[in-house]
Formats: C-alpha cells, structure tokens, sequence
C-alpha cells in the first residue's frame, strides 16, 4: 500500500503503532557497558585515529576511507569528531565484532560517516550525531564496491536500526537507517536534504556530493517494519519510509504515529513518501 504526498504547507500525520516492543527488546539484550570505539584497523585509504580523555578524533587523509572496529560505541558526554577533507568525503565504519553499537554521546563529521554492524545499531537518548551524511545499517558492503562507488548493501542479519537521539544533517545532506526494522523515536533532521527509513535486505544508492540522488530496494525481507514514533523534518527535502522492493512480493509494514514535515523552502516542495509493500501503511 502507497501513501504519496506533495505538498507545500506544515503537514502532521499522527496515528497508533506497535514497535515499543523492538525497542525495548533491543535494550533489555544489551549490557551498558559501552564507552568510545576501539580495535580500530585501516583497510582502505588514510586515517590517524587519536584519543584523549573523553574525545576521539579520526583524522581523515583521504576523499574514501574504511575502518574495521571490534567496536563502535559512544557512551554518555563522550565525543567522537571526524575531520574529513571536505562534505563529500566519506568515512565507512564496519563493526567487526560481536557487539551491537550504542551510540549515546557526540559524533560529529564535516562529511558523510557510515556505521556498519550487522549486530545493530542504536541511536540513545542522549545522542547527538551532526554530520553532512549519515548511514546506519546492519547490512554489509565490501571495501571493494565501496571504492568503486558500486553501493550496494546486503546482507541476512535480522537485527534493527533505531534512533531515540537527535541527528541534525547539514544542507543537502542525508541520514538513511537501513535495516529489517527501522524505527525513530527521536529527531532527525535535513534541511534541503533527505531522510530514508527502509526495511529491506538489500539496497542500492548513488551519491552526488552529498546528496543520495537514487534509492532502490533490490531485496525485501519478509515481515519487515519501518516506524516512526518521533519527529522527521526535512524542509525543502524528501522523507521516505517504505519497506519497497523491485524484486518479490513480501509483506511489509510502515506506521507512523510521530510527525513528519517536508514544508516549501525557497520554493522547493517538500515530498513525502510512505509505502509498505505488500503490507501496510498506517498513518
């Protein structure tokens, strides 16, 4: 089922939902004992990674750079600053180890940062992510096509992706949650730019600069779920919360109970989609 809306004017969609149960699922599996990043390896490119104190900072030499973690976390008044060469520059994180990612402090970045971890990926009360890109997926995507702009990600982890934080993306930017469920309850903002929430197996975008330009889902997943219980604004921009794919009919849910606003901004119409395919979209 397809909700397509255009429009130019403050637009508030409010309605029941049923994903609490995910997050808390989510919580009560994970211990807190989580604290900065570590294990950190450079696969491809250039990066110098320091610390001191509470504060990490990945220096970033080169326009692509992947880094393998054994894990990927940020505890409470913890910070976390990429410094890359420029907004189009791209930092892809992969969680190699056994732990999901709890991000619950500062992560900031000039440019576009990708958190892999097949385990899952929470964003937590207390974080604060401003970025000129965001990625967060359990899906996997090797150094290889990541080099060569062949961004296709995929993978059979069942795990979710949800944010409770605030994620504030610079002009044009975009943050995309890709997982087999999906949930906000927090903020997620991009002015001019895009916010994605997608339930799926496998998908593929295209970047200019910073701007995802082209999303296809190539592989859905059966029973997927995508939810937003929080805020979504994105000005001038798109929002997209589907469980869409080219490939198979499976049934996907997509419900919203929060807010999302995609108003006119120096005469752009803001756009908002919400398709669940084969399943529902409940507003």
């Amino acid at each position: 089922m397809k909700r397509l809306v255009d429009f130019s004017s403050r637009f508030r969609i409010l309605k029941g939902g049923k994903i609490s149960l995910v997050v808390s699922a989510l919580l009560g599996t994970t211990t807190l004992s989580f604290a900065a990043p570590s294990g950190s390896v450079v696969t491809s490119g250039s990066a110098n990674i320091s610390s001191s104190g509470n504060t990490t900072n990945i220096i970033q030499n080169t326009n692509k750079v992947t880094i393998n973690w054994d894990k990927f976390n940020i505890a409470k008044d913890e910070i976390v600053n990429f410094k890359q060469p420029n907004v189009n520059s791209i930092a892809l994180n992969r969680v190699i180890g056994n732990e999901k990612s709890i991000i619950n402090g500062a992560l900031n970045a000039n440019g576009q940062v990708w958190i892999l971890n097949s385990n899952g990926v929470l964003f937590g009360k207390n974080a604060k992510i401003n970025t000129a890109g965001l990625l967060a997926t359990t899906k996997n995507l090797s150094d290889n096509d990541f080099n060569s702009g062949n961004y296709n990600f995929k993978g059979s982890s069942t795990e979710s992706v949800i944010n409770l934080g605030e994620i504030d993306i610079s002009d044009s930017g975009y943050a995309t949650l890709l997982a087999n469920t999906v949930s906000n309850e927090g903020t997620i903002k991009a002015v001019r730019g895009s916010v994605r929430l997608i339930g799926a197996d496998e998908v593929s975008i295209n970047l200019n600069g910073n701007s995802i330009v082209d999303l296809t889902v190539n592989k859905g997943v059966l029973d997927s779920l995508v939810e937003n219980k929080g805020a979504i604004y994105a000005d001038g921009g798109k929002i997209y919360l589907t469980t869409n794919a080219v490939d198979e009919l499976l049934k996907g849910v997509v419900n919203n109970e929060g807010i999302i606003e995609a108003n006119s901004l120096d005469g752009v119409t803001g756009f908002v989609e919400l398709f669940a395919h084969g399943g529902e979209a409940k507003i």
